[in-house]
């Protein structure tokens, strides 16, 4: 996951590659720019679910992911 790796170029460029119809994609590069221009260094996945998760319909999924920064 490239926003664990805190790599903007190459979560720009997967969901490009990819055909990855990621909401907030300009905002979630800019965050991952200023995060390292911040020094951010330790990135934390809190809680990963799928619209699946509640549904079971697994034909059309939306990701979700809890993150923290520090």
């Amino acid at each position: 996951m490239q926003l664990l790796a805190l790599n903007p170029r190459a979560l720009y460029d997967t969901c490009r590659d990819e055909n990855i119809s990621m909401c907030g994609l300009g905002p979630a590069v800019a965050m991952l720019t200023a995060l390292n221009m911040l020094g951010t260094k330790k990135p934390e996945l809190v809680k990963y679910a799928t619209s699946a998760d509640v549904s079971g319909d697994r034909s059309a999924v939306v990701g979700y992911a809890g993150m923290i920064f520090s």
